[in-house]
């Protein structure tokens, strides 16, 4: 393999990696429950020179930085992943019918639908040949997370509505995209 491609794997894979670790810190994050999320804001601290002042952050307020931070997180992870494939593969082809080509494209439906609008993310297909089939991707063994076998997405019946988490399976979902996208990019290099 080029040096030079092999270079393009490693930086998709690590920042694949990257990006699933903040989601990881999100969810971490959740468990500390109100009062731990409140006690991370309470004291007034200086970084660099700059003075972050403490807060009084009611249940709405760590409701809502739980979400904005983990939104943020797994748009992170569909734009590493994404890009992870265009470095090392080129330019995405929905039209072709292959496991491959068929998870590309919904990384990038999920993709889109974040990058567009982090805080409310929703279905929005400009680019029509991505709605010509639903999209069934079957889960190899060595990927399965929490007894996850497949994922099924039909863009033209979701068109227009939101993302929601279960439409990627939650965090464990999550993970599963991670292993394969770490497993289709080895394969597609070897």
């Amino acid at each position: 393999m080029q040096r030079a491609h092999l270079k393009a794997l490693e930086e998709g894979l690590s920042s694949i990696e990257i990006a699933f670790n903040l989601i990881e810190f999100s969810y971490r994050i959740q468990t500390l429950g109100i009062d731990g999320v409140r006690a991370l804001f309470y004291d007034t601290i200086e970084v660099k020179e700059v003075l972050i002042e403490g807060k009084d952050m009611d249940e709405e307020d760590v409701r809502r930085f739980f979400l904005n931070h983990l939104n943020c997180a797994i748009c992170s992870f569909w734009i590493a992943i994404d890009e992870a494939f265009n470095k090392i593969l080129g330019k995405k082809n929905p039209k072709k019918d292959s496991a491959i080509d068929d998870f590309r494209a919904v990384i990038y439906m999920f993709r889109c639908a974040f990058t567009h609008e982090i805080s409310e993310p929703k279905w929005y297909v400009i680019d029509k040949s991505y709605l010509r089939r639903p999209y069934r991707l079957l889960v190899p063994l060595e990927c399965r997370c929490g007894g996850i076998e497949e994922f099924y997405f039909d863009f033209t019946a979701i068109n227009g509505q939101n993302v929601k988490t279960e439409a990627f399976k939650h965090f464990r979902g999550l993970a599963t995209f991670s292993k394969m996208a770490y497993n289709l990019l080895r394969e597609e290099t070897h």
